[in-house]
């Protein structure tokens, strides 16, 4: 998504850094210990349609 942040060192995308609602998060689904990580193995955070495989990364936190 953002390339250019990525080459540069900087993992973190604009979007995410700029939130002011602090409403998107950014993590590293290997890491275990990652928060993101922790809310797609807890089933707080799901895939939109998964029935599609697209196979994507983008997860939303169900409330």
């Amino acid at each position: 998504m953002c390339y250019h942040r990525k080459e540069s060192g900087s993992w973190i995308p604009a979007c995410v850094e700029v939130c002011p609602t602090r409403s998107r998060m950014f993590g590293d689904l290997d890491n275990p210990n990652d928060p993101v990580a922790r809310l797609v193995r807890e089933g707080r955070a799901r895939q939109l349609r998964p029935d599609l495989r697209t196979e994507g990364l983008v997860y939303y936190v169900i409330p």
